[in-house]
């Protein structure tokens, strides 16, 4: 069943998303990449749970001398969404390279929980449930396509064979549809012991950005529980546009 008991705190100027006998995400944060006309330096504006920019939405402000982002959170159907707004702030055009809505790290501190080590986590393939097929996984292998985690288009459903959970909890992270018309992709880098990164995030790939344009990411959705293939069947509507 779903896992409607979804904390969202702010811990450390991160985000931390905790489920009662469930997944752990702890130190998620925002990133948008992007270059100057005529650079080929990309720089990163790191997004933070530090500064609170109000309702509808549970959101975060940072800005910089290029750049106004707005890091937006939402509950939804017992989990939480998010998103980014990104603001040319300058006088001159910029290229956004990618807007990562969702950032968690080892490497500074961050943690993504399911109970069991990674070596028995197993990731579904996209689509495998699609005109009523049966739902397939991809486990972790060294030295195979999965040596160094798993890579989904829109939908990453990740889920350990075994945990030390009452039950093993499947986490879900989708695209949702909406007008953003920007690819997605969903990234788990991971080995056998250890997680180490996890992105979620929308590929502008250069994207132009004249002074004062703005540009939105699509939504990810964060859900839990006990049972993949019922995570995979919800259905919702992307969140009103603020």
């Amino acid at each position: 069943m779903i896992n409607p008991n979804a904390r969202f705190t702010v811990l450390e100027h991160c985000i931390t998303l905790n489920w009662d006998d469930g997944p752990t995400l702890h130190k998620l944060i925002a990133q948008v990449r992007y270059h100057r006309p005529g650079s080929v330096t990309a720089r990163t504006l790191r997004v933070f749970a530090t500064h609170y920019a109000g309702e509808p939405c549970v959101a975060f402000q940072r800005r910089e001398e290029d750049l106004e982002v707005h890091w937006e959170w939402c509950a939804l159907g017992g989990g939480w969404c998010a998103r980014l707004k990104v603001r040319n702030a300058s006088s001159e055009e910029v290229f956004a390279d990618s807007l990562d809505v969702l950032h968690v790290e080892y490497a500074t501190g961050g943690q993504f929980n399911l109970g069991a080590p990674p070596g028995l986590w197993q990731c579904a393939l996209e689509g495998s449930m699609a005109e009523g097929g049966a739902l397939a996984w991809e486990m972790w292998t060294p030295g195979t396509g999965t040596g160094e985690g798993f890579t989904r288009r829109a939908e990453l459903l990740v889920y350990p064979t075994v945990s030390n959970r009452t039950r093993p909890p499947a986490l879900l992270i989708r695209a949702l549809p909406s007008a953003s018309p920007l690819p997605t992709e969903l990234r788990l880098n991971l080995n056998g012991e250890r997680f180490e990164r996890l992105t979620a995030r929308c590929k502008t790939d250069g994207l132009l950005l004249a002074p004062g344009e703005t540009v939105r990411s699509a939504w990810f959705w964060l859900l839990s529980g006990d049972d993949p293939a019922e995570l995979l069947r919800c259905a919702l509507p992307t969140p009103e546009e603020a």
